[in-house]
């Protein structure tokens, strides 16, 4: 499912070309950042030529390249599947929760939204938000498990470690992963809700 293949770097993509195109960084600076953030999310080697408003990201292993086109201005993005020509729009925004989330899974109370993402695939919709708050992360989980719980989501499994941890839930139609990490006297927080294929 190409969905769930992009869906771990996508977002890191996103973030490398919302770096460069607000922060004006030098090709090649921005290039090695989305290496790196790209090569954290997946585990893979990558290489990234980043000319304009186009990323083409080359699988070292396979040699395989995705492109991804877009505009840093509007934080729209496109990202064609090199298999199928099948493309997946994706738009970033900073401060707000992503159109279409679920009123049942709110914004943790007090927390910042760094950034929200909408990806819309041939596979269905996912939203991302990454949250920012000042409470401890058992505080945060245990908020996200009651408010998964009331809209109907089963927890289907967690893992937690002293750096994060993440906990991964599904109702009949979407998957919803709370992904979590302490971070200086409070805690990063990112949601993912999925559509079900």
């Amino acid at each position: 499912m190409y969905l769930q293949r992009i869906t771990c770097w996508g977002l890191a993509v996103v973030v490398c070309l919302l770096g460069a195109a607000c922060n004006k960084v030098a090709e090649k600076a921005s290039e090695a950042a989305a290496e790196q953030a790209i090569e954290a999310a997946s585990g893979g080697q990558v290489d990234v030529d980043y000319s304009g408003d186009t990323m083409k990201v080359t699988d070292k292993e396979t040699g395989v390249t995705t492109e991804v086109t877009g505009d840093g201005e509007s934080g729209s993005w496109t990202m064609t599947d090199p298999e199928t020509g099948e493309t997946t729009e994706v738009k970033a925004e900073t401060g707000t929760m992503p159109e279409g989330w679920p009123a049942s899974l709110p914004q943790y109370p007090g927390s910042t939204i760094e950034m929200s993402q909408v990806m819309d695939s041939p596979d269905g919709r996912m939203l991302m938000v990454s949250l920012k708050c000042a409470d401890a992360t058992d505080m945060v989980t245990a908020f996200y498990a009651d408010k998964a719980a009331a809209a109907g989501f089963k927890e289907m499994g967690n893992f937690s470690t002293p750096e994060g941890g993440q906990t991964m839930y599904e109702s009949d139609t979407q998957a919803l992963t709370v992904h979590y990490s302490p971070d200086e006297g409070g805690t990063d927080v990112t949601l993912q809700l999925m559509d079900k294929s």
